[in-house]
């Protein structure tokens, strides 16, 4: 399911990650086991990688590699820069949102 709503279809716009996640948690008991839901969550990365993002202050930034350890916080590059950031390193910036369309 996850993967329908996050692909782009010939007849529906891919969701982003987080929107897929939402509706995905929202139908926990309806639709999806609780177990698996869970377990799903905990592995699957917040950010695609390749995804557009805007940092939290303001910089627009792609995320280049999820990290095992934390799925939450990527590293991504600055599009202007073209620096990697590391943003377990950089507690003053974090995603503003999830990705741009």
């Amino acid at each position: 399911m996850y993967d329908a709503l996050t692909s782009n279809r010939s007849y529906k716009k891919s969701w982003s990650s987080d929107e897929a996640l939402e509706y995905i948690k929202e139908n926990t008991g309806n639709q999806f086991d609780k177990y698996i839901v869970n377990k799903f969550i905990q592995n699957v990365p917040k950010y695609r990688k390749g995804s557009r993002v805007i940092l939290s202050d303001g910089r627009i930034a792609i995320v280049v590699r999820n990290r095992i350890d934390d799925l939450s916080n990527p590293v991504v590059r600055d599009t202007v820069t073209m620096e990697d950031i590391k943003l377990w390193e950089e507690p003053d910036v974090g995603l503003k949102i999830e990705c741009m369309a």
